[in-house]
């Protein structure tokens, strides 16, 4: 990744924009992207990044953090739009989302991620940039995962302020 990565956010709730905010306090470049636009607006007027649209060859990093049932095909959407990105997604289902991906052909830029943090409250306005100080981010690789990718994602969870731990996704 660049010295200042660039990063997409798909999903902007909780979880999505404070990893945004996380991320613009470290001076990283954060387009965000919300299959509701006013989620993302009010996410950047919090600080979490720009609506504004991204070069697709330009990003370095994309996170997906949308509902469940909605993952794969959203990973799967962002391998095939950001095709130098390392992406990873930060819900709780893994071994599901990768059978699924399984037979894409860029699956070695695909690391799973879940960062074991969270309020009760919902939505962007909830969003806190320290959300994942000293919490734990599980990084899931799998046997295709290629180690800059891995690289990639650690480098998100330390630079929002949490602690890596690696998990095979069977386990997790």
């Amino acid at each position: 990744m660049n010295a200042k990565p660039r990063v997409v956010v798909i999903g902007v709730g909780l979880i999505g924009a404070s990893i945004g905010s996380a991320l613009t306090q470290q001076s990283w470049t954060v387009h965000l992207r919300d299959a509701r636009l006013s989620h993302a607006r009010v996410a950047e007027t919090l600080g979490a990044g720009s609506v504004a649209p991204p070069v697709a060859g330009d990003v370095d990093l994309v996170v997906v953090a949308v509902p469940p049932r909605a993952l794969a095909g959203v990973v799967h959407s962002a391998l095939d739009s950001y095709p130098n990105a390392t992406v990873t997604d930060v819900g709780s289902v893994k071994a599901e989302v990768l059978d699924t991906l399984w037979g894409h052909r860029d699956l070695h830029r695909y690391v799973g991620s879940h960062p074991m943090a969270g309020t009760q409250h919902s939505g962007p306005t909830a969003a806190r940039a320290d959300l994942f100080a000293d919490r734990t981010w599980v990084i899931t690789p799998h046997r295709r995962s290629d180690p800059s990718a891995i690289a990639d994602v650690t480098r998100l969870a330390e630079a929002c302020g949490a602690r890596t731990v690696i998990m095979d996704v069977d386990e997790h």
